[in-house]
């Protein structure tokens, strides 16, 4: 995925409009350029992806788990060399609780 600013690509969108470049402003009712620019307004926005890192946890009977930091899932099933969480997309590049990866 690629962000992009979007008031940056109607503007430069309209500049090959003639009508709409009239006075960078929305002009041109017909304008495939102008609605095109309308119906990114409508898109939703990309949510940043959330941080976390691997925690350990050793229970009273000294075993212990790595889990997510953000959603506190259970990831023994993966490894604990995961750069993200499979439960909710959380990156965990950054740090590990304890030094422990």
């Amino acid at each position: 995925m690629r962000l992009i600013d979007a008031d940056k690509v109607k503007i430069e969108s309209r500049k090959h409009c003639i009508n709409c470049n009239l006075n960078g402003t929305k002009q041109c009712k017909t304008c495939v350029i102008n609605l095109i620019c309308d119906r990114l307004d409508l898109q939703p926005t990309a949510e940043e992806r959330p941080r976390g890192m691997w925690v350990y946890e050793t229970k009273l009977d000294g075993v212990g788990n790595w889990y997510c930091s953000n959603c506190y899932e259970d990831k023994q099933w993966i490894g604990k060399n995961s750069d993200f969480c499979p439960y909710c997309g959380a990156d965990m590049r950054e740090g590990v609780n304890n030094g422990k990866k």
